[in-house]
């Protein structure tokens, strides 16, 4: 999205912010922000990186400046090869797009901006570039479109478009601005001061900075003089925690169940009310973030293929199968939260068999529902991942059911292991531990963090003494997910639906598999166009003295270039093509085409695939 770089971040300002690594070796001089999942580095001498949450992975090389959309789409631009716009395919760059552009600014595959040597405003149309406006020096347009600039040379303008032109009402005085959104503009001005739009006036934030880029979901992340990187926490202190009435808002809207659930699912008498333990604290992954723990219970499991009257494999009295969501403030938000992202883990036995859904959500409402399985419980974000773990999970039809939620842990004192904190909390006077007893929704165990819950039936409850709690590991989810993740399990994302993943060695583009180019190849989209092709001389003709056959031909050729190096081609004989070339006509060697792709001279059409329609995440 945007981008601006960070200067040294003085000791008074260092609780707002915090230092990632950097790549070994290298000193990062860009950054572009997607998401705190999704960001890239570029170095020096133009190599791209992308942060993998503990360090930097190498990705490519060379350009000059890079900028990264809402929903991934990545491009770049090289002014001094010939003032090339590049895209990167997942894989590699590609340069089938028109040149001329010295900046380009991405909002997301469909919405994408460049900015020419003279300060003229182009959109991209698909196809080519479409001159929109001028003219200002640089240019930044968030995920949901916002576009702005600036003007140093015009008295420190600050510009945004309004659609149809530039419009300035604007505070002046900045040199570089950075937009995620409409509600996160950043800029800087040339004394390296750094600067939020407030919505009426620029509001200062302490802290020198050089250059800084802003993410759709609001992450801000820069490098300094040195190189090094730094992410924005606000204010530095922990963030505030929802309570339980907005944690009861954002639960699902219904759990979901197999048709025929009569493995206790969920933990109540009346399998109608069930019960569902949270724990709240601060994301240890990302300072500004919570992380909201879900865990539903269940009287037993019934196994594999199991049901209550016949258990299966691995069945066991008692179970609780959990959940994930990262929150973030947000004041547009009803309730002034908003879902992040969902994780989900299903899993069987020792976890060997193991199955993790993330899916970023990025809404204001809790998901539709969540779904478990028949007998053998997991929980998974859709139907969708549910229906296609047969036969360990049967998914057939549904009935839903509401829950009674109730708190164990709130704050980073507890700690965020939800299990340890379930087992901790549910054991009081040699009790069993925690357990439902009843379709009110209440249960057993005593002491609750948060709460005092007494046991319908008190603690000689037959069922709370029987159930024995099994606890699963602890699953930590990350704090932002991107790209393939907001689709289903097994499906990945191409410009906003799912798609069937393609075949090793292709790469998905809407329903197209298409495959990549190997090195020397240039990728033009559909085509490999080829490196140079070479000349191998006039050639061993008959010289008068030779025998009447081709010996004497073959003689020269093979004194020259080896013994078997050599070949007829018409009435001449010529030096073998190198390895990976071949033969075109007399006298040329051209390259090989790549497997997966067909010869059409100066190009390699490749042969791509049809993956089926998409659907939506």
């Amino acid at each position: 999205m945007a981008l601006v770089f960070l200067s040294l971040i003085p000791g008074a300002a260092s609780a707002q912010w915090t230092q990632l690594p950097g790549p070994q070796g290298t000193t990062l001089k860009q950054i572009a922000v997607s998401s705190a999942s999704t960001i890239y580095g570029l170095d020096t001498g133009g190599v791209l990186y992308k942060w993998n949450g503990v360090g930097w992975d190498r990705k490519g090389c060379c350009v000059s400046t890079i900028s990264v959309g809402s929903d991934g789409e990545l491009w770049a631009t090289n002014p001094p090869d010939s003032m090339r716009v590049l895209r990167w395919n997942g894989s590699q760059w590609t340069w089938n797009m028109p040149t001329g552009m010295k900046q380009v600014t991405v909002a997301n595959a469909s919405t994408i901006y460049g900015l020419d040597n003279g300060g003229k405003l182009f959109r991209w149309n698909g196809s080519a570039w479409d001159q929109k406006g001028c003219c200002v020096s640089q240019v930044s347009v968030g995920g949901d479109g916002e576009l702005w600039a600036t003007n140093p040379p015009d008295s420190l303008r600050v510009l945004k478009w309004n659609g149809a032109k530039w419009t300035w009402s604007i505070p002046t005085g900045m040199t570089y601005v950075a937009v995620g959104n409409a509600r996160n503009v950043w800029a800087l001005n040339g004394a390296d001061q750094i600067f939020k739009w407030s919505g009426s006036a620029w509001s200062q934030v302490p802290g020198a900075l050089r250059n800084i880029s802003v993410g759709n979901d609001g992450t801000v992340v820069g490098v300094n003089s040195t190189g090094g990187i730094y992410r924005y926490n606000g204010s530095g202190g922990a963030p505030a925690l929802p309570d339980q009435a907005t944690i009861e808002a954002l639960f699902p809207r219904n759990v979901r169940f197999a048709a025929g659930e009569n493995c206790q699912a969920p933990a109540s008498k009346d399998q109608k009310t069930g019960v569902a333990l949270y724990y709240v604290g601060p994301h240890p992954r990302n300072p500004d973030r919570v992380l909201a723990s879900f865990a539903l219970l269940f009287r037993q499991d019934c196994g594999h293929a199991g049901h209550s009257g016949a258990h299966g494999a691995e069945s066991h009295p008692g179970d609780a199968e959990y959940f994930y969501y990262t929150l973030k403030q947000d004041a547009s938000c009803s309730k002034g939260w908003r879902i992040h992202a969902m994780k989900t883990v299903a899993h069987s036995g020792d976890y060997k068999r193991r199955e993790i859904n993330e899916r970023i959500l990025d809404s204001c409402d809790p998901p539709g529902e969540v779904v478990s399985s028949l007998g053998k419980h997991a929980v998974y974000l859709s139907w969708l991942d549910c229906t296609k773990r047969t036969p360990a999970e049967v998914c057939l039809n549904s009935f839903s059911a509401g829950y009674n939620l109730y708190n164990i842990g709130t704050g980073p004192g507890q700690g965020p292991n939800l299990a340890q904190l379930m087992a901790q909390n549910g054991q009081s006077n040699g009790q069993d531990k925690v357990w439902p007893a009843d379709g009110d929704g209440r249960f057993c165990g005593g002491q609750v963090v948060g709460n005092r819950a007494d046991c319908v039936g008190a603690p000689g409850d037959k069922m709370a003494r029987k159930a024995g709690w099994q606890g699963d590991e602890w699953e930590l989810p990350d704090p932002d997910l991107g790209g393939s993740h907001s689709c289903p399990y097994g499906l990945e994302n191409s410009a906003g639906l799912c798609y069937k993943g393609c075949d090793p060695g292709y790469s998905g583009h809407a329903t197209m598999c298409i495959p990549g180019c190997p090195s020397g190849f240039r990728d033009d989209g559909l085509y490999c166009f080829k490196p140079n092709s070479y000349g191998r001389g006039a050639g061993y003709p008959w010289k008068f003295g030779d025998s009447l056959n081709d010996s004497g031909m073959y003689r020269r050729c093979e004194n020259d270039h080896g013994a078997g190096n050599c070949e007829k081609n018409g009435a001449i004989v010529y030096p073998k093509c190198k390895q990976n070339f071949h033969a075109v006509g007399c006298c040329v060697c051209s390259p090989d085409c790549p497997s997966r792709t067909t010869d059409i001279g100066i190009s390699c059409q490749k042969h791509t695939y049809d993956r089926g329609v998409g659907c939506l995440p």
